[in-house]
């Protein structure tokens, strides 16, 4: 029982759903020892920090006139550097619904990365999807896609206000080239550009 309520707990943790008056109710009980229950309160505070700690995004602003293979290419970029420690996130805006092909788009979209295979697949399915914001654009005063920022975020949930525009990319350019641009005027984006042109896989 004590193991479920454990698992409950971090579970909680894990979702940002922290309640203090949690922990002190199983204090001393049958269900946590006192060790126990200051080793999920530091778990707590520890996640926390992380949680509202600002994060790396890259941030795609978008239409449906740009081919997927820009987004899935941009995705496994995304997805190497995830999977070498790089804090980092991915999320594309859309401008809004075009035409009456919406949900042809969204389905083409979807059967694309389906066709994928291995690493790219997996990535694409864990960095691509399709939101809409056009009051974004208009803030931002964008005109033509596709648009990159890199922004530093507070939080899991991207508020605009509350980022940090390090820098913009326009055109279809690649990640890598990006960041290599960028190596060039701050040292601090070196690693992250040879992790792009070292990983071939």
């Amino acid at each position: 029982m004590r193991k479920i309520l454990l698992v409950a707990i971090f579970s909680s943790i894990l979702s940002a759903d922290i309640n203090s008056e949690l922990f002190d109710s199983f204090k001393g009980s049958d269900f946590l020892s006192k060790s126990e229950s200051i080793q999920v309160k530091e778990v707590a505070a520890s996640a926390m920090k992380t949680i509202a700690a600002p994060q790396d995004k890259i941030l795609i602003f978008t239409s449906f006139t740009v081919p997927n293979s820009y987004h899935i290419s941009m995705a496994d970029e995304v997805g190497k550097l995830q999977e070498s420690g790089v804090s980092i996130g991915m999320e594309q805006y859309y401008v809004g619904i075009t035409g009456k092909d919406f949900k042809k788009d969204v389905f083409e979209m979807k059967s694309d990365i389906e066709d994928l295979s291995g690493k790219t697949r997996e990535r694409a399915i864990r960095n691509i999807n399709i939101r809409l914001n056009p009051i974004w654009f208009d803030d931002l005063g964008i005109k033509r896609v596709p648009v990159v920022l890199l922004a530093s975020c507070p939080g899991a949930k991207t508020d605009l206000g509350s980022c940090v525009i390090k820098a913009k990319m326009y055109g279809d350019s690649s990640l890598t080239n990006f960041y290599s641009l960028l190596s060039e005027k701050d040292n601090d984006y070196m690693r992250i550009k040879n992790i792009l042109t070292e990983v071939k896989k």
